[in-house]
């Protein structure tokens, strides 16, 4: 019956594709429940359902649907309303999209037995030589694993060439504001630059608010053990406040930082800022 019901509602999407964005405004039902950004976007920024201003959205944002109109797709970024023309994102693919595929019917031969992966374990792949900050932050990382703190194993760094690193603390008020926010940013850039990667510094003040804090927040990158924390090499990114993120290269390079001049210019500056620098160098990894 459900299969019946979702091939009516994908009958009545393929037909609204055909027509007009009009039409699918009047048909919430047949709304995804986000949309990615396809191609470099101006959106209005909305305040009370009127524009407020408007924010460049780079190729890979995603938005939270919201409200679809003949004006465009409006939606969700962190705490900011924004309307987009649909034409800049993949709406009308996520609805003709086709239903899933039955699985498959499984032997009930018994598998051989292989030893469990360890948590955190880095996904198959080719390996490239490691960068400085791989090498350093061996050993030296946690993070989530089935919603608990467990050792982070750092070669899944392998091939990051770029870092996040995020002066953080959950006593902080403008961080947990700014946390949700961040994590949003990083599916969508992780989705198009696998090579990107953020590690949480705690400015916690103790062991275990700090794995609170990446419980609470369900963070999905990994953090400096707080015994790490004031690691020189990564210590000297710090600004004098929080939330401050730095972008840095596989070298550890400052590209990107929240302070700049002795004046905050706060974290949304480097996360727009390392969508421009991924792009650039994917530019020039392809010329080459």
């Amino acid at each position: 019956m459900k299969r019946l019901l979702f091939m009516l509602v994908l009958v009545g999407a393929v037909a609204v594709h055909g027509g007009t964005l009009a039409e699918l405004a009047a048909t919430p039902q047949l709304w995804p429940a986000e949309v990615t950004v396809t191609a470099s976007a101006r959106a209005t920024v909305l305040e009370d359902g009127r524009p407020a201003g408007a924010m460049l959205l780079g190729a890979g944002r995603s938005l939270a649907v919201t409200a679809i109109s003949a004006e465009g797709v409006t939606g969700r970024i962190g705490r900011s309303i924004v309307r987009v023309a649909a034409d800049k994102t993949d709406l009308w693919q996520r609805i003709s999209a086709p239903p899933p595929a039955a699985p498959a019917p499984v032997a009930s031969v018994k598998p051989p037995s292989v030893a469990a992966a360890p948590a955190n374990a880095a996904p198959a792949r080719p390996r490239v030589p490691p960068t400085r900050m791989e090498t350093l932050l061996q050993g030296k990382l946690i993070g989530l694993a089935g919603g608990r703190v467990a050792p982070y194993d750092a070669s899944r760094l392998n091939g990051v060439k770029f870092y996040g690193l995020y002066f953080s603390a959950s006593w902080c008020g403008p961080c947990r504001e700014f946390t949700p926010e961040l994590i949003a940013d990083y599916a969508a850039i992780k989705a198009v630059h696998p090579e990107f990667e953020i590690v949480l510094v705690s400015w916690d003040r103790s062991e275990a608010d700090q794995h609170s804090y990446l419980r609470d927040d369900a963070m999905p990158w990994p953090a400096l053990r707080f015994s790490e924390r004031r690691l020189p090499e990564i210590a000297r990114h710090a600004g004098s406040g929080i939330p401050c993120l730095v972008l840095v290269d596989g070298e550890g390079k400052e590209l990107s930082h929240s302070y700049r001049w002795g004046r905050y210019v706060g974290p949304r500056e480097v996360v727009e800022d390392a969508w421009k620098i991924l792009k650039e160098a994917r530019r020039r990894a392809a010329a080459k």
